[in-house]
């Protein structure tokens, strides 16, 4: 029965009190009333029956891990999958961080667009979890690589050609894995994938879709703007900026079809590069960002990525804002990247952008 169908027998019913059999009615109520207290219940019934019909199933994020081989690093990059799924989730502990995922769980059926995350300098893929699970329960496929000599257990490659290129072709190749798995590649629609990334993650995703890396662009601007945070050297991510000397090959990837970038570090891409992008982008600044603050690169970006980007300020948010809320046990370890500024709330801002990013995606992969 169709949803149509299934609330015009509902209706019909309603209509037609008639049908019932007569019977004699007490003294205190009419036949009218006391049909219509019969009827009521079967047609409250079978309008639910009907809500349900329309809901269809619940759908519940499956999470797998797989690997594949990196060609810039020789490393093998895991990689975090969320999928959507009818198998039931439940509380399923990854190291501090408890998710509510179905492992291992067969995806649902179907074609299913495909989203890449990537995470910041020094960080992991659980960065993002919730994401990826908000996702799937959407019916898409979340995906997030730990990027080889750039993540929270090692961060040896920072700021060296094996990462700025290395980064880019991690999607790429997470992609090619995911096409290639016998379980998930069937369920993915390859016309339509995304990639959103934070930070050095949004400097990966603005590079998947056409800004060329030109460390001499960045060289020039750190030089004209000491003040510029992410040219002083204090932080990892910051002290081999005038590095590599060996140019960056391109790293569009043309299956690729939108991208956002959170907090990216704009200084790094070739302005007349990010002229020819060609795909919607959405870009976000946080306000008080300290580390790439707002006027030398986000704001840039804004006025040069064609088509011109949708562009968002997040008014009280810091750098870290765009990462999800660490457990209790690890943010003191975390330090930095677990505080906002004063007043700000994480959580909250955290499911206001998951809803804004499945909004986005739905428009710009329909």
């Amino acid at each position: 029965m169709t949803e149509l169908q299934c609330l015009f027998a509902a209706a019909s019913l309603a209509r037609h009190r008639s049908v019932l059999p007569r019977r004699k009615f007490p003294a205190t109520g009419s036949p009218s009333s006391y049909r219509l207290a019969r009827v009521t219940p079967l047609v409250v019934v079978l309008f639910a029956a009907c809500v349900a019909h329309a809901q269809g199933p619940t759908t519940y994020a499956g999470f797998r891990q797989i690997e594949f081989p990196d060609a810039v690093t020789g490393q093998r990059v895991p990689l975090f999958v969320w999928y959507p799924t009818s198998q039931a989730s439940r509380p399923t502990k990854f190291g501090p961080y408890t998710l509510d995922v179905a492992s291992g769980a067969p995806p649902a059926g179907g074609r299913h667009r495909l989203v890449m995350i990537s995470h910041g300098t020094g960080g992991d893929p659980l960065s993002h979890a919730q994401l990826g699970i908000a996702l799937a329960r959407r019916g898409y496929v979340a995906a997030a690589p730990r990027h080889a000599k750039d993540n929270s257990r090692d961060w040896s490659g920072v700021g060296t050609y094996e990462v700025w290129y290395g980064r880019p072709r991690q999607i790429s190749e997470g992609i090619d894995a995911i096409l290639a798995d016998p379980s998930l590649g069937a369920v993915i629609d390859p016309d339509r994938i995304a990639v959103i990334g934070h930070s050095a993650g949004g400097y990966t995703a603005l590079a998947l879709v056409g800004g060329h890396a030109d460390m001499d662009h960045a060289r020039s601007h750190c030089r004209q703007h000491p003040d510029d945070g992410f040219c002083q050297v204090r932080r990892p991510d910051q002290t081999r900026v005038a590095a590599p000397s060996v140019p960056i090959p391109d790293s569009r990837d043309g299956r690729i079809k939108a991208a956002i970038a959170m907090a990216p570090p704009g200084i790094l891409l070739d302005p007349v590069s990010l002229a020819k992008v060609g795909v919607p982008v959405r870009i976000y600044a946080a306000e008080l960002d300290a580390v790439v603050p707002v006027r030398y690169h986000a704001e840039p970006l804004r006025q040069t990525i064609k088509p011109t980007p949708e562009f968002v300020l997040v008014r009280g948010a810091g750098h870290y804002s765009f990462v999800e809320p660490f457990p209790e046990a690890v943010k003191e370890q975390v330090g930095e990247v677990a505080t906002d500024p004063p007043g700000f709330d994480r959580a909250v801002f955290q499911e206001k952008l998951r809803r804004e990013i499945a909004e986005f995606l739905d428009r710009a992969l329909r």
